[in-house]
C-alpha cells in the first residue's frame, strides 16, 4: 500500500515518526495535552489498525458462560505500549499489560522468528469496556462485544475495584503482600521536582 501525501510526510517528520519501524513507534507528547475527543480518535485509529477485540464464549466449570472479553493493542514497541497505558490513564481507564515472545511460525516453507517481544495492552473489565465504547464501537469485531454486553447472562472479569480519591488519582485494592529478603534497609523515593512524579 502506497500513500502519497506531502503534508502527512511533513507531519510525521515534525512528530519524529518518519521512517520509524514497528518496534520504534510511539505517541508524540503533544497528544497528552489535546482534547479528550482527539485522544479517543487516536486510540480508535490504533485499535482499528493494530488492535483486536476478543469476546470468547466458553463454559466454565460451574456451567456458566465465561471466556475472555477484551479490547487490546498489540505492538512490538515497548514505548508505544507505555504511551497507550499513560493515555488510557488520562481517560480514567486502567489497562493491563502483558509482554511475551511470540512463537516462531512458518511462512512459505521458512521459519520466521520474532526479533522483539510482543506487548499487549488490554482493557478487560465491564465498567472500563463500557467506558471505552466510543473507541471500539466501529471496530470490525465490535458486534461480538456488543452482543456479549447485551446478554443477560454476561459474566467474566467484570469489576476492578477502584476507589476515587481526586480528579486525577484513584486507589486500587491490594491483592497480595509478600515479604522479601533484601540486603538494603532503606527505601528511596526518586521524584521529579515539577510534578512530583515518582
Amino acid at each position: 500500500l502506497t500513500f502519497h501525501s506531502f503534508s502527512f510526510k511533513l507531519l510525521l517528520g515534525y512528530f519524529g515518526l518518519l521512517g520509524k519501524k514497528a518496534h520504534e513507534k510511539f505517541i508524540p507528547n503533544e497528544f497528552y495535552n489535546v482534547k479528550e475527543s482527539v485522544q479517543k480518535a487516536l486510540l480508535r485509529g490504533l485499535l482499528e489498525s493494530d488492535g483486536y477485540i476478543i469476546a470468547e464464549k466458553r463454559k466454565n466449570r460451574r456451567g456458566g458462560r465465561g471466556g475472555r472479553k477484551v479490547i487490546g493493542y498489540c505492538t512490538a514497541s515497548l514505548r508505544l505500549a507505555q504511551n497507550l497505558v499513560y493515555m488510557f490513564r488520562q481517560l480514567g481507564i486502567f489497562p493491563s499489560v502483558a509482554r511475551q515472545w511470540p512463537k516462531p511460525h512458518q511462512y512459505r516453507g521458512k521459519t520466521i522468528k520474532p526479533n522483539y517481544e510482543k506487548n499487549d495492552v488490554c482493557v478487560s473489565t465491564r465498567e472500563q469496556i463500557l467506558a471505552t465504547r466510543d473507541i471500539w464501537q466501529n471496530h470490525k469485531d465490535a458486534g461480538k462485544l456488543t452482543d456479549w454486553l447485551a446478554s443477560a447472562n454476561s459474566r467474566g472479569n467484570w469489576n476492578k475495584p477502584i476507589i476515587p480519591i481526586s480528579a486525577d488519582c484513584v486507589g486500587l485494592n491490594v491483592t497480595a503482600i509478600e515479604k522479601m529478603d533484601c540486603p538494603d534497609k532503606f527505601v528511596y523515593d526518586l521524584s521529579v521536582a515539577a510534578n512530583q512524579n515518582f
